[in-house]
């Protein structure tokens, strides 16, 4: 699958790396240096803006640090999800409040992507060494299997 990962921080990271150790082809979006400088490490392929890598996602992953961050990158015009196509899966994993995450599933619904939020603890520690768990808050016909969008685990 391919994957659009947005946010490479805290937590972030340990979480893109047991997507990328399952086996997902993973491209990461994010202005920090340092963090661009961590995944290119990690020999991951880095995007300077959203345009083809949104369009060719089969899943994009946001772990953005606030509501502002998140609806500017995911809500707004010339947003992610305005050019990601249609049945894309979003899983939003970033620290953000319910109208956002409000403005976020709207913008989703009207580019026909299914959204999911996901919130995990504010540590990165467990991230890193056990799996994460996300759950989808709409309705079962809009994704195939609503419990788990892609699989973190090895593909052998």
């Amino acid at each position: 699958m391919k994957v659009l990962w947005i946010g490479y921080g805290k937590m972030g990271e340990p979480m893109c790396g047991r997507v990328v150790e399952a086996g997902h082809q993973v491209s990461v979006l994010d202005n920090g240096p340092a963090q661009r400088a961590a995944a290119k490490a990690r020999g991951l392929s880095l995007v300077g803006d959203t345009g083809g890598a949104a369009a060719e996602a089969d899943a994009i992953v946001t772990s953005l640090p606030n509501d502002a961050a998140a609806c500017s990158v995911l809500a707004g015009a010339g947003s992610v999800l305005a050019q990601a196509r249609a049945g894309s899966i979003l899983i939003e994993t970033s620290t953000i409040s319910v109208g956002a995450s409000l403005a976020i599933a709207e913008a989703a619904a009207a580019r026909g992507a299914v959204y999911v939020r996901a919130r995990f603890p504010g540590r990165s520690a467990p991230h890193r060494r056990e799996g994460c768990r996300a759950s989808y808050p709409g309705p079962p016909t809009r994704c195939r299997n609503p419990r788990q969008p892609f699989s973190t685990r090895r593909r052998d």
